[in-house]
């Protein structure tokens, strides 16, 4: 099928104008690993930490060592990290994205929380294991028998 001699111009202006709207828009958003470490007072790695950009509740837990990694899609401006952990006193800190810087490194100390003390993770990890193994009596109670 034929375009009309019109046509052609104008798909070519409005498929340019995509384009460059779509450009202009990607230009603004950056790529921005952010990483540091977690430690406790008297520099102890705090494991298992949460670590999130306020803004967008983008982050990571930290690892063994109390170290974090993670990229997240930012445009230029202020945001907020907060660290927090079992135990400890959240903390929050401060960063200013900006033009043509991809990676920040923000290092956090917690103090002791007293008041969340009391919380407890638990995690465990199992293997199957035969009633015959277990050091407890287990039976198994059919429904006539409760009738």
């Amino acid at each position: 099928m034929k375009m009309k001699p019109l046509m052609k111009p104008v798909l070519l202006k409005t498929a340019f104008l995509l384009l460059l709207t779509s450009l202009i828009t990607a230009a603004g958003i950056a790529q921005v690993r952010v990483s540091g470490k977690v430690t406790a007072k008297g520099g102890a790695a705090v494991e298992a930490a949460s670590v999130f950009i306020r803004e967008n509740n983008v982050g990571a837990a930290t690892d063994n060592n109390g170290t974090f990694s993670f990229s997240a899609s930012l445009k230029p401006g202020s945001y907020t990290l907060v660290f927090s952990g079992t135990g400890y006193k959240t903390q929050q800190a401060s960063f200013t994205v900006t033009a043509g810087n991809n990676s920040y490194t923000l290092n956090a100390e917690l103090a002791d929380d007293v008041s969340k003390l009391d919380e407890v993770i638990v995690t465990g990890n199992s293997q199957g294991t035969t009633r015959r193994q277990l050091g407890s009596y287990i039976s198994s109670v059919s429904a006539e028998d409760l009738n």
